[in-house]
C-alpha cells in the first residue's frame, strides 16, 4: 500500500475521512493512559499531533528498524509500569470494554495467506501459540492472533520477551504457558495490516457506519435512500445510465437486469479503490498526485465537449439561489445577515455583502451553454485506479434545481474539486481541522502549513479544463458559496456548521479581500 499512501505507521492509514488511529481512540473507551509508539523517522504533522494531544495520547520513539518484540519490549521500559498492560496493534480496528485486568488475547480466524501468530485452545484458554512459520497449513478453522492483548502482569511479558530473543508471538506463547491466558472472539477485530484486508475491513467499516442506506456485497454497492429521497436516487442512476460512452470509463458500472430502473435503490460495481479524501490524509507522492489532477481534467475536458445548445448554464441557481434559500435555516449561533465579520481578526463585512458579491461575480461572467456535469465533483466521491492512473466517479448530482439532468456547468465541478483542494473540506469534515468564534461574528481558522497540501493548491490554481482556468473569479465565488450553503445539511455538529463559516470567510478574503 505504499504506493498508493507513502510510507506511514499503520495507525495514520487513511480510512474514510479519518486515521485509522482516531478510529482506534474512538472504540477504546475510558483509559487511564493511552500511549502510540512509532518510528523514530517519521514526522508528525501539526495537524496529526495535535490529533494526538486532543486525546491525551503520549507518543513513544521507536527504531524502525527493530521487530515488534524489541518494540514492544523497549515501549514497556519507557512506561516503567508494573500495572495491567493492553497491547492493541497499530493496523487493528476493535471494539474494547472496560479493563479486566484478565490476561487476555484476541483470535480471529484468516483472511488471507500471511505470516499469522496460530493460536491452539481450549475451553477458553490459550494451549499454545505458534510464530509465522506454521501458517503453511492454514485451514478455515485456524485461530490466529487478531491484535488486541491485555496482560496482567507486565514485569513477566518482559521477562518472556527477553528469553525469547524479543519474538513476540513466542514471548505470548510463553507467558500463556506460565499463567492462564483466556482467548476472546467477541471484539470484532478488523486488520488493516494488508492489502486485502485493509479493502475488506474498510469495505465492512463503510457497511457498518451507513446504516440502511448503503449496502456493500461481495461485488457490488446498493445505495437506498432515506424516506423523501426517491426522486434524488432515481437521478443518481439516471446519470450513470446515460452517462456518453467517451465518459463511462471514469464513471462506477451501474448494475441492472435489461437496463431497468430499481425502485427505491440503484446498485454499482464495487471498486476497491481509495478515494482522494483518503489519499489527501496519507504521504501520497506529487508523482501520483500529478496523475490524478490530469485524470480529472481528462474527464472535465470530455464532459464540457458535452452541452444543451441554447440552453443557459444553471451556475446562478448552483451558487446563488440555493445559497440565499438555505441562509433561512442557519441555526442562531451564527451571525445574521447584517453583523460584520472577521476572520482571524481580519474584517471581510458582513454575509450580507458577501454574498452580494458572489452574486455580482456570478451575474457578471460570460455567459455559457449547459454542459455535462457531474455535481459533486469532490474529493469523498472520487476514487483513484493507481493500476490504470484513472478517476472513478461515485454519487453524481443527477439533479438541479428539481429536474433530472445530466447537465450543469463546468465551473461549478470545479469549484467542487476547489472545496476540497483549497476549502480543505475534508480535513474538516474529518475532525483533523477546527475553527472557533471567541464571540459572535468574529473567528479564528487557522489552516497549518503542509506540503503536500499546499503543493496540490498551487498545481490546483495552474489548472486549467474545458477552457476554464481553475483561479476562474466563478469557480472561486462558487467555492465561497458551497461552505455557506453546506451549513444546514451538518446540523449534527454544530462545531463543523461553525468551521464551514470560518473556512468561507477565510476563503473570501483569500480570494476577493475585504467587501
Amino acid at each position: 500500500m505504499q504506493s498508493e499512501f507513502g510510507r506511514i505507521p499503520p495507525a495514520f492509514l487513511p480510512v474514510g475521512a479519518k486515521y485509522l488511529v482516531q478510529h482506534q481512540l474512538q472504540n477504546i473507551g475510558q483509559r487511564t493512559r493511552v500511549y502510540l509508539s512509532l518510528p523514530n523517522d517519521f514526522a508528525l504533522s501539526i495537524v496529526e499531533q495535535q490529533i494526538l494531544d486532543k486525546s491525551g495520547v503520549c507518543i513513544l520513539r521507536v527504531d524502525p528498524e527493530i521487530s515488534l518484540g524489541l518494540s514492544v519490549f523497549q515501549s514497556i521500559l519507557d512506561i516503567d509500569t508494573e500495572d495491567t498492560l493492553e497491547i492493541l496493534h497499530g493496523d487493528t480496528l476493535c471494539k474494547l470494554t472496560d479493563v479486566t485486568n484478565q490476561n487476555i488475547v484476541s483470535i480471529g480466524s484468516p483472511s488471507g495467506n500471511y505470516k499469522w501468530g496460530i493460536v491452539e485452545s481450549s475451553r477458553g484458554h490459550v494451549v499454545r501459540i505458534y510464530d509465522g512459520v506454521h501458517s503453511d497449513f492454514l485451514t478455515e478453522n485456524t485461530s490466529i492472533l487478531s491484535g488486541y492483548f491485555c496482560f496482567s502482569e507486565s514485569k513477566r511479558l518482559v521477562r518472556c520477551l527477553a528469553q525469547n530473543s524479543f519474538s513476540f508471538t513466542l514471548a505470548v506463547d510463553q507467558y500463556s504457558r506460565e499463567t492462564p491466558v483466556l482467548v476472546t472472539r467477541d471484539l470484532e477485530p478488523l486488520d488493516l495490516g494488508h492489502p486485502k484486508t485493509f479493502y475488506a475491513s474498510r469495505k465492512q467499516l463503510a457497511s457498518a457506519r451507513s446504516f440502511n442506506f448503503l449496502s456493500i456485497g461481495d461485488h457490488c454497492v446498493t445505495k437506498r435512500g432515506a424516506p423523501g429521497q426517491q426522486d434524488k436516487l432515481e437521478a443518481e442512476a439516471n446519470w450513470f445510465r446515460n452517462l456518453p460512452s467517451e465518459l463511462q470509463p471514469f464513471s462506477a458500472r451501474l448494475i441492472e437486469v435489461n437496463g431497468e430502473p430499481q425502485i427505491g435503490h440503484y446498485s454499482t460495481l464495487y471498486s476497491n479503490f481509495p478515494t482522494l479524501a483518503e489519499l489527501s490524509l496519507a504521504r501520497t507522492s506529487p508523482l501520483l498526485w500529478g496523475k490524478v489532477l490530469g485524470s480529472c481534467q481528462s474527464f472535465l475536458d470530455i464532459a464540457s465537449e458535452h452541452t444543451l445548445s441554447s440552453t443557459k448554464s444553471p451556475i446562478r441557481w448552483l451558487v446563488i439561489d440555493k445559497l440565499r434559500e438555505r441562509i433561512t435555516d442557519y441555526p442562531d449561533f451564527l451571525p445574521n445577515e447584517e453583523q460584520l465579520l472577521a476572520i482571524n481578526n481580519i474584517e471581510v463585512g458582513s454575509l450580507k455583502q458577501i454574498v452580494d458579491k458572489l452574486e455580482y461575480i456570478v451575474e457578471s461572467s460570460k455567459p455559457r451553454e449547459s454542459s455535462l456535469m457531474h455535481g459533486d465533483f469532490c474529493f469523498s466521491n472520487i476514487l483513484y485506479d493507481t493500476r490504470s492512473d484513472r478517476i472513478v466517479l461515485i454519487d453524481p448530482r443527477g439533479i438541479v434545481n428539481g429536474e433530472q439532468t445530466l447537465f450543469g456547468d463546468i465551473r461549478y465541478d470545479i469549484s467542487k474539486l476547489g472545496h476540497s483542494i483549497v476549502g480543505r473540506y475534508d480535513q474538516i469534515v474529518g475532525g483533523q481541522l477546527i475553527a472557533k468564534q471567541p464571540k459572535l461574528g468574529s473567528f479564528i481558522f487557522n489552516v497549518p502549513a503542509n506540503e503536500q497540501s499546499d503543493w496540490l493548491e498551487a498545481q490546483f490554481f495552474r489548472s486549467c479544463a474545458g477552457g476554464i482556468p481553475f483561479d476562474d473569479e466563478v469557480v472561486n465565488a462558487a467555492t465561497v458559496s458551497l461552505f455557506l450553503s453546506m451549513i444546514p445539511l451538518h446540523s449534527d455538529s454544530p462545531v463543523r456548521q461553525v468551521t464551514f463559516f470560518a473556512n468561507a470567510l477565510r476563503l473570501f478574503n483569500k480570494f476577493f479581500g475585504k467587501v
